[in-house]
């Protein structure tokens, strides 16, 4: 028993570093064309859980009443939720739930949420982004 445990963690922990190197290679390419369609070969292998996807869709929901339905539109003047990386998401929603980003709208809808929903948000807008274009 312990020799399949073991076989299944190597098998797992190989997987996520080659993914991890499909991503950092993805991240290096110099053109945005070549890098997204790096990453959309990506995004089709990693087939996510339906209750990602349902807890997802229900959270983000309201967010594309200003966002736009493929996260086309600005409402403070920065970056394109589409052009940002989770990471950047996931910061940028903290700074607005911190209120170290001042926008009303924002700093109200993000008081909401704690950090471990914000962080699934940003997985979950991250995921939504890679898989739609």
């Amino acid at each position: 028993m312990k020799i399949l445990i073991i076989a299944f963690l190597l098998v797992s922990s190989v997987f996520s570093l080659s993914l991890k190197e499909e991503i950092e290679k993805c991240t290096t390419l110099e053109q945005n064309e070549n890098r997204l369609v790096c990453f959309d070969k990506i995004a089709k292998k990693i087939k996510p859980s339906q209750e990602f996807i349902t807890k997802g869709y229900i959270m983000v929901t309201e967010c594309k009443n200003c966002h736009g339905k493929n996260w086309e539109i600005s409402t403070d003047g920065e970056m394109l939720v589409k052009d940002m990386s989770e990471e950047e998401i996931y910061n940028s929603l903290i700074a607005y739930k911190n209120k170290e980003k001042k926008f009303l709208a924002m700093n109200f809808q993000m008081s909401k949420y704690t950090k471990e929903e914000i962080k699934f948000m940003s997985e979950y807008i991250s995921y939504e982004i890679m898989t739609s274009k």
